[in-house]
Parts: structure tokens; C-alpha cells; sequence
């Protein structure tokens, strides 16, 4: 079951969750936190550090990016200021 999760994880952003949390220094990983599209390859994420180095930092800034992608489902498709996909610019 890992493996698939793991398989999706790449399809949908191109990045393991390897490769998203075992960067260089502490930026790169912050970035490929923030940078995690969907639930599917966070929950990856999660798998990984719970498996490999369980650090409480990581882990936190990833259930603060669960929140923020559970959100974003809550308000729908929409883009700054509030404009939905789609919405003609007045301009």
C-alpha cells in the first residue's frame, strides 16, 4: 500500500516524499512542504517521516500544510481575491 501512495505521490508533483524531505539544509525542505499540491502525496510525506526520522519540526510544518490544503478544499476552486477558476478579469 506504501508503494502506491509513494507512485502517486510522484505522478502529482514529480518529487518523492523522499526527495521532498531529506534536502540539503532546512529551506529546501521548508519549500518542498509548501510546495506539496494534495493530501495524496502529503499523507506520503507523512508516511516518510514517521518511517525514517520522525522529527517534530517536519511533522508540524506538515500538519500546518494539511490545514491549509483542507481549507483551500473548503472555499472550492478559487484564486486570489477571492476570484473562482474561470472568472472573467475586470480590469
Amino acid at each position: 500500500m506504501y508503494k502506491t501512495r509513494r507512485l502517486l505521490a510522484v505522478e502529482s508533483s514529480g518529487l518523492t516524499p523522499n526527495q521532498r524531505l531529506e534536502a540539503p539544509n532546512r529551506r529546501l525542505i521548508k519549500s518542498g512542504i509548501t510546495t506539496t499540491p494534495d493530501m495524496g502525496t502529503l499523507q506520503g510525506c507523512v508516511a516518510y517521516e514517521n518511517a525514517h526520522q520522525n522529527r517534530t519540526q517536519i511533522l508540524r510544518r506538515l500538519k500546518w500544510k494539511a490545514k491549509e490544503l483542507r481549507k483551500n478544499e473548503d472555499q472550492g476552486p478559487y484564486l486570489t481575491n477571492n476570484m473562482r477558476v474561470g472568472s472573467p478579469i475586470v480590469g
